[in-house]
Formats: structure tokens, sequence, C-alpha cells
């Protein structure tokens, strides 16, 4: 089986959130979540790349480690990075204990001018969880400035009337030493939505725009086979230290994408998510396990938040394969064996009615599919190595749309030119036979095939 080449994975061994995304005198730092001991998961590190052009990473000594006898000794959890007064922090969820004995308070370490070493402060922020509030979680700290103020935002969840609701906690600092807890700042139970809001809340991100607001949480089902659901963002606004949402969506349409994280100090949203893995690292043999989404841009139309791979991955792909058209007619039909296994497929379709099936074969069959259903105005994605229980979602379609799909070895990265992205996994050698077909009255118009030679 290949190896993930372009998307960020760990040097060896296991990956899960990325932390902490910052830009700092025109170079890109991203952390995220790391068991450096072994391709499962561990007490988490919090390892450390960074890079100039979101193309080529260098990789950097881990930024935090557990400590023993302290506030994090079973781990250095999410959280996020700022620079303030001209020093750089990270502010992450320090972790000890197991299940009902588990704390998780919010720790700070300041770093030095070129991030390459940390200092963590001797005492927490914010030791625990506020007194008498029965919550499932206080964790993945999000912090930004309002006003003359700190504000920081807290995942977790609560038990309401109809069950358990997941929610998002808001203090606030005016010196970021000492935290006044102001309650909730979101939950579920004011939603209008028939997506899964879920019972615990992670890794709050909150995007501020000229047209509103953006929230996005990521949504857990404890004790479910597959706890770590999906990514929702709701568009409204904070009124009164409470976030009030009008239109609620899904930030990715498959069924790996988690805990995306906004990167700090730039004049665009850009923002990466953990794509997981379907099949353990030990069942693959393999020596690493997770990655990083391609990094994309997120912005605000209307009600909807839109999303888009960032511009410079198009110094990905290399010159198109001369031996793929350009085009299909309405009934067309074309297959290329060996499309390899890192490469980008760009289609423009047109048409009202009708079908465009896109099909990666292994040895025996079809390993991963699009369906472009003009009828329905929708994309559906579908592979072998689904989640059980948990397929990707339908992605919505406009007319004349089109299509830009990144293959990665076992990362299928999908985004409509609309502004949806469907992230997946398949293991089962998809690069044998590439097909693409039209039925009905769909038409491609444009067709392109490139290879990707480029590594991280």
């Amino acid at each position: 089986m290949s190896r993930v080449r372009y998307h960020l994975t760990p040097p060896s061994n296991w990956m899960n959130d990325p932390n902490g995304p910052i830009l700092v005198d025109g170079r890109y730092h991203v952390f995220y979540q790391y068991n450096p001991t072994a391709p499962v998961w561990g007490p988490p590190h919090w390892g450390h790349v960074s890079s100039t052009d979101l193309l080529h990473w260098d990789e950097h000594p881990v930024a935090l480690s557990p400590r023993p006898g302290t506030h994090d000794e079973d781990g250095c959890w999410s959280g996020c990075a700022r620079v303030v007064d001209g020093r750089p922090m990270l502010f992450y969820t320090g972790v000890v204990g197991f299940d009902a004995d588990r704390i998780e308070a919010v720790c700070r370490a300041t770093g030095s001018a070129d991030l390459s070493t940390w200092c963590v402060d001797p005492q927490p922020l914010i030791a625990g969880p506020p007194d008498g509030q029965p919550l499932t979680g206080h964790r993945d700290p999000f912090l930004y400035r309002d006003g003359d103020r700190w504000r920081l935002l807290l995942g977790s969840g609560h038990v309401g009337p109809e069950g358990p609701v997941g929610t998002v906690l808001l203090y606030e600092s005016e010196d970021l030493e000492d935290w006044v807890y102001l309650g909730v700042f979101a939950d579920a139970s004011g939603w209008k939505t028939d997506l899964e809001t879920g019972a615990l809340w992670e890794c709050p991100q909150l995007l501020r725009f000229a047209g509103g607001d953006v929230l996005i949480v990521s949504v857990q089902l404890p004790g479910e086979p597959h706890p770590l659901r999906h990514v929702l963002y709701a568009v409204g606004a904070v009124a009164d230290q409470r976030f009030v949402a009008r239109h609620v969506g899904l930030f990715d349409h498959g069924n790996v994408l988690y805990a995306p994280a906004l990167l700090e100090g730039a004049d665009r949203a850009v923002i990466w998510g953990w794509v997981q893995e379907a099949v353990p690292a030990p069942d693959r043999g393999a020596s690493t396990a997770g990655a990083l989404s391609l990094p994309r841009i997120a912005e605000l139309e209307g009600d909807r938040l839109r999303v888009r791979p960032a511009d410079e991955l198009a110094a990905l792909a290399g010159p198109p394969r001369p031996d793929v058209p350009t085009s299909l007619p309405a009934g067309g039909a074309f297959s290329i064996a060996d499309p390899g296994p890192w490469f980008e497929l760009r289609l423009r379709i047109d048409g009202n009615a009708g079908q465009v099936v896109i099909d990666l074969h292994d040895d025996v069959s079809s390993a991963y599919a699009i369906v472009v259903d003009l009828d329905r105005r929708q994309v559906l994605v579908s592979t072998r190595a689904d989640a059980p229980g948990v397929p990707p979602q339908p992605v919505p379609l406009a007319e004349e749309d089109t299509l830009q799909l990144f293959v990665d070895a076992t990362i299928m990265e999908l985004f409509v030119g609309s502004g949806s992205a469907a992230t997946t996994r398949c293991y089962e050698r998809p690069d044998r036979l590439l097909t693409v077909r039209s039925t009905g009255g769909a038409r491609v118009t444009s067709l392109r095939l490139s290879p990707i030679e480029h590594g991280v």
C-alpha cells in the first residue's frame, strides 16, 4: 500500500488533532496531537511543523510533552496558539486522571521568538471546570480578543431536559491571568437542524466575518462505535455573551474529518482538520496513523460557510496526462489503467438530468466512487472503507458545478466548486483503474487528470 505523500503526516507513529495553527513572520506553524512511541493513540504530545508556502514543511522538536507530577501528566491535549505582546503562547488542555477521575485544566506555555522552545507555566490558568456545574468536558481552549478583554471558549457538554447536549463554555479575562466563568456560550438546544448535534462538543473555533460569526464544533457521541461523528458549523452572531445561531450545516460531508483548527494571524480563514484512519495502523502493518487535511479556505456567503482548497495547492499537480480526454459528451465514457496513487482530477459538469459516475477500481471492483446526480443536484461519495453506520453525506451541487478530487494514497479529499467538501479514506488499492462515464443529458465540459509528485 502506498504511503500518503502530500498531506501532512507524522514522521512516524500517531497523529490526531491539528493544534494552534499560526502565521508568524511569514511562516506557517502547525502543531498537532502526537504519540511519538507507537502508531496508536497514547498520552498526547504536541508535534510541530512549519512552512513558508503551505507545500513544503519542516519538522521541529516536540513542543509540549506530558510532565509527571504536574497538571498535564496524562497528556497535553488540544488548544490554540497566539502571539501576545510579541510573545508566542500555547493554550492547551492539561489532563490528569482518567474517566470519572479525569481533570481537564487550561494551561499555558510561552515560547521563544522562533517558536522552537517552550516553557510551561507552573500552575494552570484554569484548574478545572466551575464548581457545581454538571459538565461532561472542559477542553480545547480557543482564545479571542473582544474589545479590551480576552474571551476563552471551551468544548463541553451538559445534561438538558431531553438528555445530553453539546456545549461551548465561555470565560473572560482582562490580563490572561485571572479568569471568570461567564456561562454557556452556545449549546445545541436552540439549534434548528436535523443533523446529529451529539452529547459533547470538542475543539470550538470562532470565525468572525463582516457578514456574521461562525462557530465550528466537532460532535462526539461518547460510547458509540464511531463516537467522533462529524463537524458542524453554525452561522449567527455573538450577542450578550452568547452565540445565537441562524443556520447550521456540515463543515465536511465525508466521514473521517474531525477537529478542524483555524489559522491565527492571517487575513484569510485557513483551516486544517484531522483525517482519521478507518483501519487501525497495526491491522494495516503501517508505521504511521493519521494525517491532516489539505489547508482549506473558509468564506461566508449569506448563511452558508463555503470551503475551497488554499490557492497555494494549485502548485501541487504536474502537467495533465495527455491520454485523458479533455471533455465527455452526454453518454460518453473513458477509462485509464493505473492512474497512480497520487493525483488530482478536475471536472466541470453541465446538464439538467442524468449522472456522471467516477470510479476508482482495485483488482476486483469499485473501491471508491463519486456519483454526480444532476436530477437531485447532489454528489454521493462511497468507499468500501466506510465506517459502519456512518456513510458520507450527500454533497449539494450547483448548476454547471466543478469537482476537484485530491487522491493521496488512502486519502480522498473532494471539493465541489460551489463550496462543499467530502473527505474519506480507502485502503483497497484504488489505483488500478479509473473510469468516468455520463448518463442521460449529463456532460463533462472540462476534464483533467494530473499526477502529483510533490511530497511534504
